[in-house]
């Protein structure tokens, strides 16, 4: 041993222990962060030959000591690996010494106390170390200290992560650092549904893991029926492989492994049979060496279901902890140290109920419970927070240990984003209150490692945890040196999942989005130059990451998302534009710069849409929103107006229920309670023959009003009921009834949220519209005054001078311009607009030629309209919309019309 060699020679002042954060240390490069560290310039060199010597209980370390080293320095030094109490010939340039603290002699003890602070040399954590590193008369020294090969493990990480190359030779910084986790047991807890994932993805999460010192893989994956729907069924051999490689890749990387098994509704707790095929389940993974295991009802009813069951126990959480006694006595039988962890059938929530209080009463008392903490009892995930007095508080309840799940960054309920942010809004006081802290990552396994890296960060240092560096630190570390800074870029953009918050500084470009739309809002000027290289930005990073990122896996779930972010890039351009035109005072009804950028905002629009996705944050689709409404506004056109007194979960905005999409919607924040309503205001008093109502979808399909009724209005006080709501799509025929507001009620409580796609009304209208001689490609006449800009009617090639749409408007009204919209490249040639009030007289209106039409005169009354051509033309012509604005400036139109 060294206890005769080493002595105390170094001033205890100078290494007073320091937070990281107090100092100005050489540039950090330690990830997760630090909890004590002192690192000074220069360097020193490591030379070419290095001694790594090690104790008795230190030994099954070396190589994965040695092996890091030889991988960093590309095996242009020479390794050698000695015990501590032996002499070896010749003098190495760098001796590293492994050493646990119960080896190390008196002399070691009095060295390394300084390092410890307040601590004494016994306490340092399990899973903590210390590194001291060429300091004084030792510099030719780098100790390893800890009590755990865990520990060994993370300090020779943490040794390979601050080696600096400089030139062709690898350098260490002198100084110590004094390491330890806040959190006890720390990882994940695969647990999602929707699309699960492969085999290799999750070898590739759990060697993650191991890297950022998670130390716990809970694996209960919705996707296997064999621990869920078929728990009592035998794995079968193939399955039972595939566990098998998991349980050691786990054990290779010093991950503990937890087999959790989610009954479900089907068990029958009383019946001794149904015990015994669960255990038979959790035997299959005890055959593998596992010894952490969990129980989940997460998924089970809210009650007794079964009458054997009802007869057998006096509630849920007796018959709940009954089974989970039983399971934990036949896993002791196996292997005396088994551990399990329940998940009761209410996990989120902040305050304990009277079930897990039955539940925590009757349970073993070496069970642990997992807890989620922070939902709302309303049901919302807003501002989703995991506190450490609610902890404290259900922990009394329950009286025993809780284990935190925390639901981010998952993104089973919202598949079609991303949740790329870091974590925020957890107590660091968490680490005393709880047992361990698992996330549940999103379904896509490699974009998850973004924040599962900064939940991994906060875990080991809590206290000093900042979301904003991490997350910058979780992309470099990800991505790569080369990659960092555009992974940033792009995952910035998905950050908007239950903890993303709009104030932060992080998305200062999101920031000038928003400030342009409160301009536009307030009818003020507005600057669109820094948002250019905003949209820059969007259309190069999926470039630059498709050759920067080396994790090919990452690149390949996160592609659709660049691609929608490209497509944002080119569409934002097309927002400002249109939002400049539409706020010109000149005319811009008849402008054909703004009918353009119109469609061509139209169909970026509809493509977005296709991905099927949304990123960006809620400002770019509410850009999008206000540019498409400020144009159609701008081009004489009205839509109806939506409200609800639900909120929008994230930015699933009221709009959406209008943007005739199917694959958009508007989803609520919480729960329907009686009285919640969606209400549609038409643009005026109109006659109703059908409502159309769409909710729910493949993902989310029980999300709809189950118990509702569809109400009419004429002046928005008086309501009439229409029709009882119950399905999740709903067609309700009128017998053409004059209304102006249209209202969607809910009539009691339900468990679920509000899932509107498309709350379309079908009115009437007087306008009667046909072509002499008929010519029609595709669409409805009807379409062409309908009010819908998006609609359009193509009329065939060969259309000969004098061919007409005639428009009869029922009734006389005063009109003073029309306005005739077509394709940017399939319109009239020449044509030519008539006004008549009675059908007999027709005055001639001189027009502009092209894709905008607008003949502009005096207010006069007409009743017939004739669109008559001037010319023989070849190709054929495509009509969106004409319109009829009276002296006030409104469209005098409906939608549909009936073709004559």
């Amino acid at each position: 041993m060294l206890s005769g060699a080493l002595t105390l020679m170094v001033s205890l002042s100078l290494f007073l222990p320091f937070r990281h954060k107090d100092v100005q240390p050489t540039q950090p490069t330690l990830y997760p962060s630090p909890q004590k560290v002192w690192l000074h310039d220069p360097p020193r060199p490591l030379g070419k030959l290095i001694y790594l010597r090690h104790t008795t209980g230190s030994v099954t370390t070396v190589g994965y000591f040695s092996t890091l080293l030889k991988q960093q320095t590309l095996g242009s030094i020479e390794i050698q690996v000695h015990a501590a109490n032996q002499r070896p010939q010749g003098k190495p340039d760098t001796e590293f010494y492994l050493i646990r603290p119960n080896e190390a002699g008196e002399n070691l003890q009095e060295f390394f106390t300084p390092f410890l602070g307040a601590e004494t040399w016994g306490q340092i954590p399990e899973e903590g170390f210390l590194i001291v590193s060429g300091l004084q008369d030792y510099e030719n020294f780098v100790f390893l200290v800890s009590k755990s090969e865990r520990g060994f493990r993370y300090a020779s990480q943490a040794v390979v992560d601050l080696m600096l190359r400089l030139g062709d030779r690898f350098h260490l910084p002198r100084g110590f650092v004094l390491d330890y986790p806040d959190f006890g047991k720390r990882g994940v807890i695969e647990a999602f549904s929707g699309p699960q994932w492969s085999e290799s993805s999750r070898l590739d999460v759990i060697r993650f893991m191991a890297r950022m010192r998670m130390n716990t893989y809970i694996y209960a994956p919705a996707g296997d029926e064999h621990i869920n729907a078929k728990w009592f069924e035998p794995y079968p051999e193939e399955h039972r492989k595939r566990l098998g490689t998991l349980v050691n890749v786990a054990e290779e990387n010093r991950v503990e492994f937890v087999f959790g098994v989610r009954p479900g509704p089907m068990i029958r707790y009383a019946r001794v049979e149904d015990c015994n095929l669960l255990c038979d389940k959790y035997r299959t993974a005890v055959e593998m060496g596992v010894t952490h295991f969990a129980l989940i009802f997460d998924q089970t009813v809210q009650e007794l279901g079964h009458a054997e069951d009802k007869n057998t126990y006096r509630s849920l959480a007796e018959a709940h902890a009954d089974l989970a006694n039983k399971v934990l006595a036949f896993l002791r039988q196996q292997f005396q140290g088994a551990e399990l962890i329940v998940c009761p059938a209410s996990a989120n929530q902040s305050a304990p109920s009277p079930y897990h209080i039955v539940l925590g009463s009757n349970l073993d008392p070496a069970i642990s419970l997992f807890w989620m903490g922070g939902v709302d009892p309303t049901g919302t995930w807003d501002n989703y927070q995991i506190r450490a007095s609610d902890a404290k508080r259900m922990k009394s309840a329950v009286n025993r240990p809780l284990f935190v799940w925390d639901n981010f960054p998952s993104n089973e309920l919202a598949r079609n984003r991303l949740h790329m942010g870091p974590v925020s809004g957890r107590s660091p006081e968490l680490s005393t209150e709880v047992l361990g802290f698992v996330a549940n990552p999103m379904n896509e396994a490699m974009a998850s490692t973004v924040p599962l890296a900064t939940i991994a960060d906060f875990l080991w240092n809590s206290f000093d945890y900042s979301s904003e560096v991490s997350f910058r630190r979780a992309c470099n570390w990800v991505g790569g040196s080369l990659a960092g800074e555009d992974l940033h870029f792009f995952a910035l953009q998905c950050q908007n999942s239950f903890l993303w918050n709009p104030a932060s500084s992080e998305v200062s470009h999101q920031k000038e989005v928003l400030k342009m739309l409160q301009a536009v809002g307030q009818d003020a000027l507005f600057d669109p130059t820094p948002l250019s290289d905003l949209w820059r930005q969007y259309q190069m990073v999926g470039d630059n990451l498709s050759w920067k990122l080396q994790d090919k896996g990452l690149y390949k779930e996160i592609e659709p998302y660049l691609q929608l972010l490209r497509l944002y890039g080119e569409t934002g351009p097309v927002c400002i534009k249109l939002l400049q035109l539409a706020s010109s005072r000149e005319s811009a009804s008849a402008n054909r710069e703004l009918w353009e950028n119109f469609l061509l905002l139209s169909e970026k629009r509809n493509n977005s849409a296709r991905f099927g996705r949304t990123i960006g944050g809620s400002s770019m689709s509410a850009l999008i929103q206000e540019a498409f409404l400020s144009g159609i506004r701008a081009l004489g056109a009205e839509l109806p107006k939506v409200q609800a007194n639900l909120e929008a979960y994230i930015d699933f905005t009221i709009d959406r229920a209008l943007d005739n999409d199917r694959q958009t919607f508007f989803w609520s924040n919480r729960t329907l309670r009686d009285g919640d309503y969606v209400t549609l205001e038409l643009p005026r008093a109109s006659v109703v023959e059908k409502v159309e109502i769409l909710q729910g979808e493949p993902s989310r399909p029980d999300d709809f009003v189950q118990q509702g009724v569809l109400e009419g209005s004429l002046d928005g006080l008086k309501w009439l009921q229409l029709a009882s709501l119950a399905q999740p799509e709903e067609t309700v025929r009128l017998e053409a009834k004059a209304l102006s507001f249209l209202r969607i009620r809910c009539t009691a409580d339900q468990d679920k949220r509000l899932l509107l796609r498309e709350f379309r009304v079908y009115s009437g209208s007087p306008i009667e519209i046909a072509m002499k001689p008929t010519k029609l490609l595709a669409g409805s006449l009807a379409s062409l005054v309908n009010g819908n800009l998006l609609d359009s009617c193509s009329l065939l090639s060969g259309l000969e001078k004098g061919t007409s749409l005639e428009i009869d408007l029922v009734q006389t009204k005063e009109i003073s311009s029309i306005l005739v919209y077509q394709d940017r490249e399939k319109y009239y040639v020449g044509f030519r607009i008539e006004s008549s009030a009675d059908g007999q007289n027709w005055s001639s209106h001189s027009t502009d030629q092209g894709a905008v039409t607008q003949a502009r005169f005096a207010p006069r009354k007409v009743r017939y309209v004739r669109v008559t051509a001037t010319r023989d033309q070849r190709s054929p012509v495509k009509i969106h919309e004409i319109i009829f604005r009276s002296p006030k400036g409104k469209p005098e139109t409906g939608a549909p019309t009936r073709e004559r």
